[in-house]
């Protein structure tokens, strides 16, 4: 059986790129394809390495005679399809390459399975702020820019994308309320797991990795691709509430850093934030172990993945209680606590509480023992390979 995983574009590394890399992982006997339809070709690099992708497990360019991410755009709608995508089965993680696995269907009767991470935000945000905050890169910007002019008729084409898919997968309950309401369609959930890397370790091998960082030994953290629609500011401004000292790491873009100092800086906590950047998964495991509770503030996070790896490690978590996806993996009073949606003096208060559950560091990490990465493979492989 010849599977390909397609998606839209290898240009950052976040959520998507993992779930795609442990797929890769869990399908290496069969050897899949791993498509898109354009690729950056240090991000390839980083992706490689980060994701330790077996050299047998070719990584192809779908349009590779055009780079740029608005031109691939472009022509998935332009081009009938691509006789370059020749497989027994397909599984698409995104609206285009979705849109080019239907066409596939179509043209050359190629099944495809779908994994909706979310239903395209470019077509389903309501709201103008909210659409302000997603169009933060250039393809966002082309995609609510089809997405306004267009609307009917590509939601019109998305429900028929969906339909004729064999299988939807989704990542969280969340997600698959969602999906139900938009497409009528049911889906299985296939939670994106945490490596069993991310464990409670001892406080002399923590420590040890972050000497060279120089910050407090007591601090809360937040952590991830902190692109503007994780609202990163939201613990920030909840400071003022708190005497904390915050240590922020991730992927933070240029203009995303600066508009963080900025907000430090006006808010006067210059001494009691640290933006450490991206760091390496020891550091990270290392972070997670020592933090006295870790912060999510992304607003209707479809799964969250970060608060996972941080309960595993031992760390409780604090997030919205917006019943979004940290609503199925934060327990009040047991691994976290769950803050009023979007009220930052209850955001202070939860975080006050929930350093009271340090402590129970192996309660805590035995809490997300449901996510781990066993789980969803069985789970994706008993629905994926069913024929």
């Amino acid at each position: 059986m010849k599977i390909v995983v397609l998606y839209d574009f290898l240009s950052e590394l976040g959520g998507i790129e993992r779930v795609i890399a442990l797929e890769s992982h869990w399908l290496q006997k069969i050897r899949p394809t791993l498509a898109f339809l354009s690729v950056d070709e240090k991000m390839k690099r980083e992706f490689i390495e980060q994701y330790s992708i077996s050299k047998d497990i070719p990584i192809t360019t779908v349009f590779n005679f055009f780079k740029n991410e608005a031109l691939a755009i472009m022509l998935s709608f332009l081009i009938p399809f691509s006789r370059k995508i020749k497989a027994d089965l397909i599984l698409s993680h995104g609206f285009f390459s979705s849109f080019l696995s239907y066409k596939l269907k179509k043209f050359c009767g190629q099944r495809y399975h779908i994994f909706i991470h979310h239903p395209p935000n470019f077509l389903y945000l309501q709201y103008t702020k909210e659409k302000k905050v997603f169009a933060n890169s250039l393809k966002r910007k082309i995609a609510i820019f089809m997405g306004s002019f267009f609307r009917p008729y590509l939601r019109f084409l998305d429900k028929i994308i969906v339909k004729n898919a064999e299988t939807l997968f989704v990542n969280s309950k969340y997600t698959q309320e969602r999906v139900r309401s938009i497409y009528n369609r049911e889906s299985v959930i296939c939670y994106p797991p945490y490596s069993s890397d991310f464990a409670v370790k001892t406080p002399t091998w923590a420590h040890s990795h972050l000497e060279k960082f120089k910050i407090p030994k007591k601090f809360i953290l937040t952590h991830g691709r902190l692109v503007p629609d994780k609202r990163v500011d939201y613990i920030i401004r909840a400071l003022v509430h708190l005497s904390d000292h915050l240590v922020i790491s991730g992927t933070i873009p240029e203009k995303t850093k600066t508009e963080i100092e900025r907000l430090v800086a006006e808010l006067g906590l210059n001494d009691r934030v640290t933006v450490l950047g991206r760091v390496s998964k020891e550091e990270l495991i290392a972070l997670y172990n020592t933090a006295e509770v870790f912060v999510l503030t992304a607003p209707k996070e479809d799964f969250g993945l970060v608060p996972i790896e941080a309960m595993a490690c031992g760390t409780p978590c604090v997030a919205w209680g917006d019943r979004a996806g940290p609503s199925e993996t934060v327990v009040n009073g047991k691994n976290g606590y769950l803050a009023r949606p979007y009220d930052l003096y209850d955001l202070a208060l939860k975080v006050t509480q929930a350093k009271t559950l340090k402590k129970q560091r192996e309660n805590i990490s035995d809490s997300v023992l449901a996510f781990s990465e066993e789980r969803a493979k069985k789970v994706f492989l008993k629905s994926f390979l069913k024929e």
